[in-house]
């Protein structure tokens, strides 16, 4: 029996499931509604508030029905609760809802057991984020170890490996998705892929661009009817404005009708300039991002050889025009809905390879053998410690792991307690994505007490070991040197910034 390889794109707005075949290529699987993609919306009904009607469906009245919900992997790793008719869901428990239904109909399409999976996470999800997304994945009946791949990295891939003439050089990674944004710089060398920096924007994706068209709707409704544009008096919600906006994507103007109970049928006409110049904020900040990739991993514009874009906001027009007018460049966008998933089927199998080997086909092996990829860090992690300045004594971040190290990145270091007597040390792990020594800047990812022995004096060795594993989850430890003691560092449900306390119980 073949083995079943698997790599997800765990969308903000779709949900995309591929595989990799016999023959050693990477393709979609088409959904229970013979669809490449699926809806990454679940809607809870009121006579059936525990199993969720999930994909175009809950799509269509996400937003506007109780118990209907899109876009929950903006709050993936928070403490965010959605009721549905008395119950409550997480965004984990969605997202494992949504990656059971997907790993229910795998099995059955094929009839037999996953073997390896990889799913895609935004390069730059926090920590928290990752364990969210893995603790889903385990909940859903996915096979450990769930793997997390990079969305960036895993588009990279899929190019590097459908490209008819091999990559060589450096290269941009445009990913614009519903939800978030990231560009990544790498260095590819054929199949062989390393990341150099990634840079993102957490909350600006195609939901962004829905809600600018909404307004720009609105406006037009109240010019035409004198009346607000209201969810309940219309037809016209969040999958309306999609569908326009996919309209103006394929041509220069669009013209739809919006039942009103007040007005009847409203006549409306958008065109795709009126759409670029209310989105023109967003492309901008996109622009800041793109620069300040290349800015980080120390290249220049004329340093790039291409910009391979995926994310279904890729295909916006504007979205493309900007991208070639930084970069002198015209992007390329192949299967861009389709790319991220394609490419983290092939890395389940690079994975499923080095672990069994006998597993792949000889077809399989040939294929993703060659294949090599280095990630980075996608954030930075301190830790808090004391320090005196000017006579006085102050809290500062101490960045332990930067980001863009290459994953898995691990570090020790060695710091001292302050003086006689101190019962407990403060265990803090920081998180951020500038460089930064201001403790008010930073997000606070562990903020626990870690008791010392009776006899711990001033200048006594505390050792702090930090690990970003390959997942891009943190890992950690504080040792009290003298007495062996080990303190494994569990993370906040909720990081938050955070105010210390005593400044006697820090580190030195």
């Amino acid at each position: 029996m073949a083995t079943l390889i698997i790599g997800i794109d765990l969308g903000t707005t779709t949900t995309v499931v591929s595989r990799l075949n016999e023959a050693g290529r990477p393709e979609v699987i088409m959904n229970w509604e013979n669809q490449p993609f699926t809806h990454s919306a679940l809607h809870f009904t009121k006579d059936n508030p525990k199993q969720p009607v999930i994909g175009s469906t809950a799509r269509e009245v996400a937003g506007v029905e109780e118990g209907a919900f899109k876009e929950y992997k903006r709050d993936m790793g928070t403490e965010r609760v959605y009721h549905a008719h008395g119950e409550k869901y997480t965004p984990t428990e969605l997202s494992a809802l949504m990656l059971r239904k997907q790993r229910e109909h795998i099995e059955n399409t094929f009839g037999q057991k996953v073997d390896m999976v990889v799913i895609t996470t935004p390069a730059n999800f926090p920590s928290e984020a990752r364990a969210a997304t893995v603790a889903a994945a385990t909940s859903a009946g996915f096979p450990s170890p769930i793997t997390t791949m990079d969305e960036p990295t895993a588009a990279a891939l899929y190019y590097a490996d459908s490209e008819p003439v091999p990559l060589n050089g450096y290269y941009l990674i445009y990913d614009f998705g519903g939800g978030t944004l990231d560009v990544t710089v790498l260095h590819a060398k054929g199949k062989d892929i390393q990341v150099k920096y990634s840079m993102g924007v957490a909350q600006l994706g195609g939901k962004d661009f829905d809600e600018r068209l909404r307004g720009l709707v609105a406006n037009k409704f109240k010019e035409k009817t004198g009346s607000v544009l209201d969810v309940m008096d219309t037809t016209f919600n969040d999958f309306e404005a999609e569908k326009v906006k996919h309209r103006l994507t394929a041509s220069d103007r669009a013209d739809f009708k919006i039942m009103s109970m007040q007005h009847g049928q409203v006549s409306l006409s958008v065109t795709r300039s009126e759409f670029e110049e209310e989105v023109s904020a967003l492309i901008t900040q996109a622009e800041f991002c793109l620069e300040g990739a290349l800015d980080k991993a120390n290249l220049k514009m004329s340093d790039i050889k291409g910009v391979y874009m995926a994310g279904g906001t890729s295909k916006i027009p504007c979205v493309q025009n900007s991208v070639e007018r930084l970069t002198s460049l015209k992007p390329k966008v192949r299967n861009p809905e389709q790319a991220i998933s394609l490419g983290s089927a092939l890395y389940a199998a690079v994975k499923l390879g080095t672990r069994k080997p006998a597993a792949l086909t000889s077809e399989q092996m040939g294929n993703v053998g060659p294949i090599k990829v280095q990630d980075v860090a996608p954030y930075f992690i301190g830790t808090l410690t004391a320090r005196t300045v000017r006579g006085e004594v102050a809290i500062f971040n101490s960045i332990l792991i930067p980001k863009g190290q290459a994953l898995p990145a691990d570090v020790t270091k060695r710091y001292f307690i302050q003086k006689d007597g101190v019962k407990s040390l403060r265990v803090d792990v920081t998180s951020s994505y500038h460089e930064t020594e201001d403790r008010e800047e930073v997000v606070m990812l562990a903020d626990t007490n870690m008791a010392l022995g009776p006899d711990a004096k001033e200048n006594d060795p505390i050792e702090v070991t930090f690990v970003v594993n390959e997942n891009g989850q943190f890992e950690g430890t504080f040792k009290d040197v003298k007495t062996g003691k080990v303190e494994v560092i569990k993370l906040l449900l909720s990081p938050d910034i955070g105010t210390p306390p005593d400044i006697d119980d820090f580190l030195v």
